[in-house]
């Protein structure tokens, strides 16, 4: 059984998340947690975001390429 979900951004800021049981409902796609990451934040209305990449948080940072509406500022360190 195909689960899918529709994501519908209503003014003022609420979200509604439908769930569709059928193939036929509606295209779906997969994506791993740092693509989901990066729509969440577009979703959200986020333009700018402020970070220091290395580590764990590298694979954000891959997805991140793809997502050009979002624009990165590196911060200084030490």
């Amino acid at each position: 059984m195909n689960v899918a979900a529709t994501i519908t951004q209503k003014p003022g800021g609420a979200t509604i998340y439908q769930a569709h049981r059928s193939a036929e409902a509606m295209e779906t796609r997969e994506l791993t947690g740092s693509q989901i990451l990066c729509e969440a934040l577009m979703r959200e209305g986020v333009e700018f975001l402020y970070g220091y990449p290395g580590g764990a948080i590298m694979p954000f940072y891959d997805a991140l390429t793809s997502y050009p509406t979002l624009h990165h500022v590196f911060v200084r360190h030490e």
